[in-house]
């Protein structure tokens, strides 16, 4: 089944499509596309670490990780908008 998104750049609904860019030093910035503007919608940036602990939770959701990733996610989201 498709999935359709509200683009917070230009507003238009559109088909959600996944994409990973894989930036300097590990680090993966995964968003979506917009088939209408062609911008990028962030969902969040990876590194190893979190990618780690995201399969973790994914295999384990009782070890309750959710804080700690996200905690993880924002800092590097601040150290990739100083650069």
């Amino acid at each position: 089944m498709e999935q359709l998104f509200s683009c917070s750049l230009c507003g238009g609904l559109t088909l959600l499509i996944r994409k990973t860019d894989k930036l300097d030093k590990g680090v993966w910035h995964e968003y979506a596309e917009c088939q209408l503007c062609k911008g990028k919608v962030t969902f969040f940036y990876s590194d190893r670490e979190i990618r780690r602990l995201l399969k973790l939770q994914e295999s384990n959701p009782s070890l309750h990780r959710a804080k700690e990733i996200q905690q993880k996610m924002e800092v590097l989201k601040i150290n990739i908008a100083k650069h």
